[in-house]
Formats: structure tokens, C-alpha cells, sequence
């Protein structure tokens, strides 16, 4: 067959979600809750890695003979773990208050959390740069620093205070909701 085939990978992806919402309505106000939980995971499967290739000079003297097998790079026997496995969490959840101040003015007001919790790797084989770790000497002309940052969650490379996703900083926000709606005639709402 060809040089590179993907017979030997594949992927597999799931997606688990809880969400929940509560609406309570309390005189001219209508209260609404709500939450979401959200867990994604890539599971990308490569078995590339337990395929051998070899290679001869000839098929007859490899049957006759059991070689001579070509080296330098000819026949290969991929090593190391290849597989990925892909985590994503996200977590959010609001409060809102709906009141009707009179029959034709409406006043919304809310808040929402979300956090989208960082892809990282189960066995924190992520690697990511920071340019402000990076450093070359000219006098050497060498690099004394790469910038590479290795995942926390990896046990043998991880980078110290480095996070299991590489992020420096949380993937998380608060936002207000505001909204204002007012009834010109029966027909037209601002």
C-alpha cells in the first residue's frame, strides 16, 4: 500500500451536558435560574505506532535467504505513545429578573457566569510557546530557552507552574444583561 495510510487510526468523541432551569414567577416579576455543566472529550486513537515496516532488496532473497534487509531508515518500528486524549469542561450559570413595571413597559435585568474551563490532555502531552520565555545568545549563537511550556499534568516534562491546558490565565467572565422594553402603540415596541 502507500507510505502513509490511516488504516491503524481513528477517533472517537463524547459529549456529556446536565442543564437545568428554574422559573419562578412572583407577582409582576418573573425570577429564572438556570445552570449548565458541559464536558467534552477527543479520544484520537493511533495504532500507526504498532505497525512494523520492513524492507528488502529483493522478494526472492528475503523468502530464500531471510534478507538482506535493507537499513538507514528503511525498516522502521514506530515507537512511543501516539494516542491524544482531548478534555474540554465548561461550566456556566445565570440569574435574571423579567419585571413589568406597567401594561406597556417591560424591564429585564441579569447576570451571567461561564467558564470555559481550558483544553488539556489526560496524560498532559500539550506542549505550547511563549515568546517571553524564549531566549537566543548571539555571542554563542545558540538558544538558551525554546519558550516551550509542557502541560502540569504531565508527569515527567511538565513545565513548574505551568497549567494542565498551558493557559495562563482562566477562560471565565461575568456579564450583566440589561433590556428595555416599552410599548409605543399596540402595533410598535421600542
Amino acid at each position: 500500500g502507500p507510505t502513509s495510510n490511516f488504516s491503524n487510526t481513528g477517533f472517537a468523541q463524547d459529549t456529556f451536558e446536565g442543564t437545568t432551569n428554574l422559573n419562578w414567577v412572583l407577582g409582576n416579576h418573573t425570577l429564572s435560574f438556570g445552570a449548565n455543566f458541559d464536558f467534552t472529550q477527543l479520544n484520537i486513537l493511533n495504532r500507526a505506532n504498532q505497525v512494523a515496516s520492513v524492507a528488502f532488496t529483493s522478494l526472492g532473497n528475503f523468502l530464500t535467504q531471510g534478507g538482506p534487509v535493507r537499513t538507514g531508515g528503511h525498516t522502521v518500528f514506530f515507537q512511543g505513545a501516539s494516542n491524544r486524549y482531548y478534555r474540554a469542561p465548561q461550566v456556566s450559570a445565570y440569574a435574571q429578573d423579567h419585571w413589568r413595571v406597567t401594561n406597556k413597559l417591560n424591564v429585564t435585568a441579569g447576570v451571567r457566569y461561564d467558564n470555559d474551563g481550558g483544553l488539556y490532555e489526560k496524560f498532559g502531552n500539550l506542549v505550547n510557546f511563549d515568546p517571553t520565555k524564549y531566549s537566543y545568545s548571539a555571542a554563542t549563537d545558540t538558544i538558551t530557552n525554546a519558550g516551550l511550556i509542557v502541560a502540569g499534568n504531565n508527569k515527567l516534562y511538565h513545565t513548574p507552574g505551568a497549567s494542565n491546558s498551558t493557559l495562563k490565565q482562566g477562560q471565565w467572565g461575568i456579564a450583566h444583561r440589561v433590556g428595555v422594553a416599552y410599548g409605543v402603540t399596540p402595533n410598535l415596541v421600542v
